[in-house]
């Protein structure tokens, strides 16, 4: 049986109790043609629109790469879609497609960090403890959270946004 497809008891005049079933063909035609008809709608562009787009690009805090972090991209003025973060790892942040971003306004949050040349005990891939890099934040704490006044726009396409932030 096909999704749209129903079997309806229907009774006449010779057999009030006998089931029948609404021919099948027709029906699932005119289901198709009504799926078929939806996924096109779907797939056309416009102001609806759910597409999202790679972004790209390095992170500077006053002329110097951000070693590691976190960006976060947070929807403004009317944009639509989540809030989207990507990876920084020397100087450059990636966010794909399948996480990406919509076309819109987004304000920039950093959880921008640099290496001292240290290392310190704590905690390493797989949960356990052991020697890693002390990291000290980088970026000023205006643009940590939502006071952030630092925005990008998204036109709708995959882009190579670079950030680049003054420094303290």
């Amino acid at each position: 049986m096909y999704p749209c497809e129903k079997r309806v008891a229907i009774a006449d005049d010779r057999s009030p109790r006998a089931p029948q079933n609404p021919p099948g063909p027709p029906v699932r035609a005119a289901c198709g043609l009504a799926l078929a008809a939806l996924g096109l709608l779907s797939a056309l562009p416009g102001c609806g629109s759910s597409q999202r787009y790679a972004v790209s690009g390095t992170i500077t805090v006053g002329g110097e790469p951000v070693d590691t972090g976190r960006v976060f991209f947070v929807p403004v003025e009317g944009a639509k879609g989540p809030r989207v973060q990507g990876e920084i790892i020397g100087g450059q942040y990636r966010v794909t497609a399948q996480g990406g971003l919509l076309a819109g306004k987004y304000r920039v949050e950093l959880d921008a960090k640099k290496k001292t040349g240290r290392k310190i005990r704590g905690r390493i891939i797989g949960g356990e403890f052991g020697e890693v890099d002390e990291t000290i934040s980088m970026a000023p704490r205006i643009y940590q959270d939502a006071d952030s006044p630092l925005i990008v726009e998204v036109p709708g396409a995959t882009e190579t946004i670079d950030i680049a932030v003054p420094a303290a």
